[in-house]
């Protein structure tokens, strides 16, 4: 007994003149030296448990071993002077933490172990303190080196955000994160430095989504503004984009060069230019807007069109070469229309194609592709119409004096088609008048309709060349099966 009471007097005087800063080095040989007085007192003798000196000594080392904790917790990396003061704050006799010869007696003497729950929480507090610290210390990292990616717009030296949207969806969870973080119970020594991060985010979000909207419009009208047919007959709002182009030539290069996100976003330059450059290309694009609406009255199947093909159509009006890619899009069956070799304005033929095969309709009168494009694109619907109107007349005639096969290989598929129903029109009409003088002549008009399907059917056995005339036969087929099928319960009556 006597032994163990002077090692634990013995190490209790080494240990209280430590310097506090010294602790933390000591602090697992303090733990492991009072585990083992801990385990030697409990060794002793019974007899001895009686004695005044058993009981001081089982105080001691169990006082000690509950301030080890409380000299653990208040050692972390994460204790602040304000948890000092906090601590302090419940104590009758404040410590005088701040002082260089601060040392682990004045702790050891102080009323500390009667405040152990409100220590413990302060510490506890501290630590996830530390957690926020870290979080908000992180994020304001990775922010003040996260960098805009930009390339070069088409093959023009003006840079362009790319891959915009990454930052957009990161802004937005760093957001909701720093939202959280202020929720926290713990978060009050850092509310101030957060909101205002957090109002660097939001500003940084708001700027980049106008910025985002003003490329957007500007990349859209950049091309119609900047050159083509367009320009020329909108030059007010061709001018007022070309002084809106400059100035934004100048912000982007200005933030190429910048390139970091919260840098460039925080520019007040770019901050008060970005709503007015947004406004002015509104006003262009309505504009714009208001043209192609006019060009869709003058031509109305520029309905079927989107606004950005529209606008390459109208862009390359002054070539008529340019429009072969579009005429699908403005007609349903022309693919592409067929120019004299000579004179590349004139426009002789329309086709259609499926695979390599093509069915062409020569116009009567040529079409001279010159002035504004809707113009003369209105000139080839009209005389499509009066080339169509004048194939129609002819095979109302060929379909009773030529040969069914001659007629179907000459016409085109639509006019293949009305003249197998012209015939089947013709036929009916003659045996319903006749039907009442001769009674034959319902079985033998059917049997008729059965020959002409036959003859159908059989040229779908045969190589018929190309894909098209295919579809052209199969389509016949399935009509003059159904004109069969209906002149047979005619014939029933």
């Amino acid at each position: 007994l006597y032994g163990l009471y002077v090692d634990v007097l013995q190490s209790v005087s080494q240990w209280s003149t430590v310097i506090w800063v010294g602790v933390p080095e000591i602090l697992g040989s303090m733990i492991d030296m009072v585990n083992s007085f801990d385990a030697r007192c409990k060794k002793l003798p019974k007899k001895l448990r009686e004695w005044a000196a058993y009981e001081e000594l089982r105080t001691k080392i169990s006082d000690f071993q509950i301030l080890l904790p409380l000299l653990e917790a208040l050692s972390k990396n994460s204790i602040k002077t304000r948890h000092w003061e906090d601590v302090n704050s419940h104590l009758p006799s404040p410590l005088p933490f701040n002082e260089d010869n601060f040392c682990l007696q004045q702790i050891m003497e102080s009323a500390i172990l009667t405040v152990k729950e409100e220590v413990e929480e302060i510490c506890d507090s501290a630590d996830k303190q530390l957690a926020i610290e870290r979080k908000m210390a992180e994020a304001k990292g990775d922010w003040a080196i996260c960098q805009f990616e930009f390339l070069m717009w088409k093959n023009r030296d003006v840079p362009v955000l790319k891959a915009f949207g990454v930052v957009i969806e990161k802004l937005e969870e760093e957001q909701l994160s720093i939202q959280s973080l202020l929720s926290a119970r713990h978060v009050a020594p850092f509310r101030e430095e957060l909101q205002k991060f957090l109002s660097v985010l939001s500003d940084t979000a708001d700027t980049l989504e106008m910025w985002v909207k003003v490329q957007m419009i500007w990349t859209s009208l950049e091309s119609v503004f900047l050159g083509g047919d367009i320009a020329k007959q909108m030059p007010l709002e061709a001018k007022k984009f070309s002084k809106i182009n400059k100035d934004w030539e100048k912000l982007m290069v200005r933030a190429a060069e910048t390139k970091l996100v919260i840098q460039c976003c925080g520019n007040e330059l770019l901050r008060t230019t970005l709503p007015a450059l947004y406004s002015e290309l509104e006003k262009c694009q309505k504009s714009l807007e208001g043209y192609l609406e006019q060009k869709r009255g003058k031509f109305p199947r520029f309905y079927f069109v989107s606004n950005p093909v529209l606008l390459v159509i109208l862009s390359q009006g002054s070539d008529p070469m340019q429009m072969q890619p579009y005429y699908e899009k403005v007609f349903d069956s022309i693919d592409r229309v067929v120019h004299n070799k000579a004179d590349k304005q004139q426009i002789m033929d329309i086709q259609s194609s499926i695979g390599n095969a093509k069915e062409t309709i020569n116009f009567t009168k040529p079409v001279k592709a010159v002035g504004n494009i809707e113009d003369w694109l209105g000139e080839i619907e009209l005389e499509m119409q009066r080339s169509l109107k004048r194939l129609c007349e002819t095979t109302a005639i060929e379909c009773t004096t030529l040969a069914l096969r001659q007629m179907v290989t000459k016409s085109c598929g639509q006019f293949a088609l009305l003249g197998i129903q012209f015939m089947w029109t013709s036929q009916a009409t003659d045996s319903l008048n006749k039907a009442k003088t001769n009674k034959s002549i319902m079985v033998e008009t059917n049997r008729m309709n059965l020959a002409i399907l036959q003859d159908l059917s059989s040229w779908c056995l045969e190589d018929l060349g190309t894909v098209m005339m295919r579809v052209k036969v199969e389509t016949l087929v399935t009509i003059q099966v159904h004109q069969r099928d209906v002149f047979s319960e005619i014939t029933k009556l």
